[in-house]
């Protein structure tokens, strides 16, 4: 059988289109989609990136905010309920003597769990006491300085009519503890 050299042409022509459009469609078409979604997962990523960024900034300014109304404590690590109870007991009575607060008693308070973070809880401890106006602005200066973050939830002062110069005070003091279940170590 002889084929023309235009039957020829066309035949060629033919199986180049048929390369042709088997080549984009199972090379060039894929590459595409797949360029097209790294496209899409790199966008994606970036805002992720961006946003982390943001996050981040935003984290170390509260960390500053913390260190300037907290001071350093709010950067420890919390420890469990019964360690915080023992060292937290032991930072006020230091601070409340640092201050020159003499006190009668300090009771511990129910444990209570922060309901925005979950994991953590309340730990507090009543003190009843008596000192003067001078003292009481000494402890709340000292409690910045000390070893455990102290947060100061209530103060109670009534004047003393037996010594005008001196207050009786009640102050409920709390710090944070991290509840963990029962067998667990910190890591």
């Amino acid at each position: 059988m002889n084929i023309s050299a235009r039957d020829r042409r066309a035949v060629l022509t033919g199986a180049l289109l048929l390369v042709a459009i088997f080549v984009v469609r199972y090379a060039v078409m894929p590459w595409i989609d797949h360029w097209t979604d790294v496209r899409a997962a790199i966008d994606v990523d970036h805002r992720r990136l961006v946003d982390i960024e943001r996050q981040t900034r935003r984290v170390e300014l509260l960390d500053r905010q913390l260190d300037r109304t907290y001071g350093s404590a709010a950067r420890r690590p919390l420890e469990d309920v019964p360690a915080t109870q023992v060292a937290f007991h032991k930072t006020v009575k230091q601070v409340l003597t640092e201050a020159g607060i003499g006190f009668e008693r300090i009771d511990e308070q129910s444990v209570r769990p922060l309901k925005r973070v979950p994991g953590t809880v309340l730990v507090a401890l009543q003190v009843r006491g008596r000192c003067k106006i001078d003292q009481l602005a000494k402890f709340l200066a000292r409690t910045h300085q000390a070893d455990m973050l102290i947060l100061v939830e209530r103060i109670s002062a009534s004047k003393r009519s037996d010594k005008p110069d001196q207050l009786d005070v009640v102050l409920v003091l709390t710090t944070l503890a991290e509840k963990r279940p029962a067998g667990r170590r910190a890591t």
